[in-house]
């Protein structure tokens, strides 16, 4: 797969969906150009697959580096996926369409419409960032949640983003203690008891909607909170939650609320990764962290639930500073 991927880039590769300045574009290894009949109007108001710019190697480049966040891509996958994560757009190459399906995607950190001079900037300053031999090697068990986030924000049946979604935060459980550190303490700003907490009820709502198709305030309360699991080990029951959960729960949300409650449920864990993965991107780059817009939006959604779910005994959470 890595040596087709090699040939492919020798020649000119085909980009598609990827709005591109008349002088063109330097990225990493590569040179990007407009295609002939390129037209900004046709790209803004696409909704199918379009043809935009022709990527090749710089000159002096004979071979393109193996990319860091796609298993046998090359570097050329990472600006795509870099791209596509910053600006929430769907470019992508000939045979990956599949990855991107053709959907305008209007939630989420943007940037700010900058010029693409700024644009290359911020790209290239995270491209150089995470191929350090250092962050692959800290960041290796990242790669599959990185993708897996980049299909949940596509719009799509609510299950079916809450189970995309779930996958990718499953992923990065494997390493459960230094992430749930990371999210708890440099992302959300929260205690870790008030995370898990917190969890449970998303991933209930989830589960609701993956395995039932409903959520409703009566479905939610009989099944899940007052529900039970049967635990294979113990060959018993189990209740789903504990008595403080439910009080906490039953302080907070009413059936009055809930759909509120339900609804803000749906990006939340997006919101949580998009914050994680910016951070590991080196974020705290003052030169790139002042180009994202949209943050506090999407800080504002994450912190929804810990603002009016907070466990007793603890403050309101502060805001994010990146």
């Amino acid at each position: 797969m890595l040596e087709k991927r090699i040939k492919m880039t020798i020649d000119k590769i085909k980009i598609y969906n990827l709005p591109i300045a008349k002088t063109g574009a330097k990225i990493g290894d590569y040179q990007f150009t407009r295609v002939l009949g390129y037209n900004n109007k046709d790209i803004a108001n696409a909704k199918t697959h379009i043809l935009t710019a022709l990527a090749t190697l710089k000159k002096g480049v004979n071979t393109p580096k193996e990319s860091v966040l796609v298993e046998g891509g090359s570097e050329l996958s990472d600006i795509l996926l870099l791209y596509n994560f910053f600006t929430r757009k769907n470019v992508c190459l000939a045979d990956d369409s599949s990855m991107f399906p053709y959907y305008k995607i209007t939630r989420g950190c943007k940037l700010k419409q900058r010029s693409p001079n700024k644009l290359q900037d911020i790209l290239q300053k995270t491209l150089s960032f995470i191929q350090r031999p250092e962050w692959a090697k800290k960041h290796k068990n990242e790669d599959m949640a990185f993708n897996w986030l980049l299909a949940a924000r596509i719009p799509d049946y609510l299950q079916l983003k809450f189970f995309k979604t779930w996958i990718a935060v499953d992923s990065l459980d494997s390493e459960k203690k230094k992430i749930r550190k990371i999210l708890c303490g440099n992302i959300l700003n929260v205690s870790q008891e008030r995370f898990n907490t917190v969890r449970k009820f998303w991933k209930e709502i989830r589960n609701s909607y993956v395995h039932e198709g409903i959520c409703s305030y009566d479905h939610f309360v009989n099944s899940g909170l007052n529900g039970f699991y049967y635990d294979h080990k113990k060959e018993s029951k189990e209740p789903r939650f504990d008595d403080d959960e439910k009080k906490l729960f039953n302080q907070k949300v009413t059936k009055q609320n809930f759909d509120h409650f339900k609804c803000a449920s749906t990006n939340i864990m997006e919101n949580v990764l998009t914050l994680y993965f910016l951070k590991i991107f080196g974020m705290d780059d003052t030169q790139i962290k002042n180009q994202i817009d949209n943050i506090n939006r999407c800080i504002e959604n994450t912190h929804y639930y810990f603002n009016n779910l907070h466990m007793p005994k603890q403050n309101t959470i502060p805001s994010v500073n990146f």
